[in-house]
């Protein structure tokens, strides 16, 4: 930005007018780099958000004592849940019986402050009833402010799993 005050006259400010004009020159540059702060924040979100509606992963935070408190919006693409739907429910819930020793375990590791970097496989209930094996890894992201949570990044392999079935059938 530019602020320009001229006269033709050379006396025509005083010393007041220009400390008046120097002050709201400064004033004007802070007031600039805001904006300019504040455009570049706005530019970083809009980027986060086009690669998180647009990844292949479906990105949870569960929160201690909120259970999805953040879901992409992969959930619903994959799932079939919109995230509000499943927003403070427990997870457990959605996973299938024969698989909730792993899920259990796996969370109680993850409440206790830890990541699993391995993977976690176990079915999980798709809003149409049928089972979708997810592949999971938790990031305990807790002591962040930005987050304040554990991070489950789950990617659906149920294809990956049929194929393999159908291989070890063939055998």
């Amino acid at each position: 930005g530019v602020f320009n005050a001229e006269s033709r006259n050379p006396d025509a400010f005083s010393e007041s007018d220009l400390w008046v004009l120097n002050a709201l020159a400064s004033q004007m540059a802070v007031a600039l780099g805001r904006l300019r702060s504040a455009a570049a924040v706005r530019a970083r979100d809009a980027r986060f958000r086009a690669l998180i509606q647009h990844t292949e992963d479906i990105v949870t935070v569960h929160e201690r004592g909120r259970p999805f408190a953040y879901q992409s919006p992969s959930l619903q693409r994959i799932l079939g849940y919109a995230p509000e739907e499943i927003e403070g429910r427990n997870p457990l819930e959605f996973v299938h019986p024969d698989d909730l020793a792993i899920a259990k375990a796996a969370m109680v590791h993850a409440l206790k402050g830890e990541s699993f970097p391995e993977a976690v496989e176990f079915r999980f209930r798709r809003k149409d009833q049928r089972w979708a094996y997810l592949e999971s890894f938790a990031s305990n992201l807790s002591d962040d402010p930005a987050v304040k949570g554990i991070v489950l990044n789950s990617r659906d392999i149920t294809a990956r799993k049929s194929d393999e079935s159908r291989i070890r059938r063939q055998l």
